[in-house]
């Protein structure tokens, strides 16, 4: 595991002042991906930290979410590598999918009403009277 230091970290709004980035390399760890930047006219590798922990990377769980903060805070790269875990060291992925039910071809509707009380229970007159006569 390389070892992180808050020097050579850099959070999202130190991008906007830096000078071009000329290489991004993206890594999977089983955590997720996390992103190490190298600009021009710089010979060392930074890496993307969050503010609040600037000691490790910033890591994204979503490829998606990932390359959407790409095209807004980065949005002209020089070079880009992407370095994936072998397949057998790969996180598994699970699908959660909610089954129709198998009767109807349509969801389950979901009320908002509150659920009904059970009526209170009424006393007749000939159980009060024997209630009285004990």
């Amino acid at each position: 595991m390389k070892l992180w230091k808050e020097e050579d970290s850099i959070i999202e709004t130190e991008l906007q002042g830096e000078s071009p980035i000329r290489k991004l390399d993206i890594w999977q760890t089983a955590a997720g991906f996390y992103i190490t930047l190298k600009f021009s006219g710089d010979p060392d590798e930074r890496f993307l930290a969050v503010r609040r922990k600037r000691n490790g990377p910033r890591i994204f769980k979503d490829v998606n979410r990932l390359v959407d903060f790409m095209g807004t805070a980065m949005p002209r790269v020089d070079d880009v590598g992407l370095h994936l875990l072998p397949i057998d060291e790969r996180p598994k992925v699970v699908h959660l999918v909610k089954k129709a039910p198998k009767n109807s071809g349509k969801a389950a509707k979901v009320s908002r009403k509150p659920a009904k009380k059970a009526p209170a229970k009424t006393v007749t007159k000939a159980a009060k009277t024997k209630a009285v006569r004990k």
